[in-house]
């Protein structure tokens, strides 16, 4: 028997919400140490990111390879930027078990002990597929022509490698297929492709891109914002005697509340020092849930809010930090609504931080039980 743990758009920042969720996953490793991790791209967040913060994300990468092997196949270029794994494809970092980097279209195997093959595409961009020449001297016609074809080529190639396989195969990318179910906090181009690239290709298809869990798509790994509310997971796929067993595994991450209020609100929020400037964009927690409040801005002529928040606009995501006070308080949403009230966990949080809840608060807390 073998075993593929499968997860994918980690975009790591240097944040409580992705080492909540990172450490689930390396405990998972470090437990049941599966025969390969496959991570289908996406792992980093931005280009623009800072020395040390590359360091830890790549000390994170190193962190599972001490238990398992590591597939990584590129995502978008705006966040898995060129060469951003590069100290692992050219083996200037020493891993316990090797990673693997998948940064093109090639038809490379890996046989998993005979019992599985795994193969895999990185996130498809003309230039991967066409060489110096073709970009230059064709048109941008005759390149999409060419592109295209090769694509369906491609996909044609890895049908006919499962039709005369033995054992199960399992295929990975970062892909965004057309009818995919978006997180209403994600931002996600019109440039989809065809479901039928993907249908009937492999025994498993495991990708990257699409942070709702879903058919093919394991999801993201946590919250980004308070339109990503939906439950996290990572897979694991068990072959044994060429079944396949496809296992979802729930990561547990604090529960997010959305508070709405106004420009004036927002002030006297500020003043009372309650939150932070937006500029930090830090995150408040509530005894172990993470609250967001999201800022309804009114139009009063007193600040010229599109300049000062740069990209937003009418909405501003923003998230308060408390220290969060005892373990033993539920964040799964479903044991939250079961045993304890928003108003009780409020009430404990002021109790541990020795404080009493506003009128204001209070009122907010209200309204949300209401809901």
């Amino acid at each position: 028997m073998i075993s593929i743990l499968h997860t994918a758009d980690w975009h790591f920042k240097p944040i409580p919400e992705f080492y909540n969720s990172y450490n689930q996953i390396l405990e998972f490793v470090k437990n049941e140490t599966p025969d390969i991790v496959v991570i289908s791209g996406d792992v980093c967040d931005s280009r623009m990111i800072a020395s040390s913060t590359y360091s830890d994300m790549l000390n994170c990468i190193t962190q599972i390879a001490e238990y398992s092997p590591i597939i990584i196949l590129y995502g978008t270029p705006s966040h898995d930027f060129k060469g951003c794994f590069d100290p692992f494809a050219k083996g200037q970092i020493y891993t316990k078990h090797p990673v693997t980097i998948i940064d093109n279209v090639d038809y490379q195997q890996f046989n998993i002990k005979d019992e599985a093959i795994i193969m895999g595409m990185a996130w498809p961009m003309k230039y991967r597929w066409l060489n110096d020449d073709e970009m230059i001297q064709l048109s941008l016609k005759e390149q999409n022509e060419l592109y295209q074809g090769r694509l369906e080529s491609y996909f044609e190639k890895i049908r006919n490698i499962k039709k005369e396989s033995t054992v199960p195969l399992l295929w990975f990318s970062h892909l965004q297929l057309e009818g995919s179910k978006y997180s209403s906090g994600q931002d996600i181009s019109s440039d989809s492709h065809s479901r039928s690239w993907v249908e009937n290709l492999a025994d498993y298809v495991g990708l990257g891109h699409i942070h709702n869990y879903q058919p093919y798509y394991v999801g993201s790994i946590y919250n980004k914002n308070w339109g990503e509310m939906e439950n996290k997971y990572f897979n694991t796929i068990t072959i044994s005697n060429g079944k396949i067993k496809v296992k979802s595994h729930l990561i547990k991450t604090p529960m997010m509340i959305k508070i709405e209020c106004d420009f004036n609100e927002y002030q006297e929020l500020k003043r009372n020092k309650t939150i932070q400037s937006p500029d930090s964009i830090e995150m408040i927690k509530l005894d172990g849930a993470n609250v967001w409040c999201r800022l309804v801005l009114q139009d009063q002529g007193l600040i010229n809010y599109e300049d000062e928040m740069n990209f937003w606009k009418n909405t501003c995501n923003m998230r308060l930090d408390l220290e969060k006070v005892e373990n033993k308080v539920l964040s799964r949403i479903e044991d939250y609504d079961k045993n304890i009230s928003l108003f009780e966990k409020a009430n404990l949080w002021a109790k541990n931080k020795n404080i009493e809840l506003t009128d204001f608060q209070i009122d907010k807390i209200k309204e949300l039980e209401l809901e």
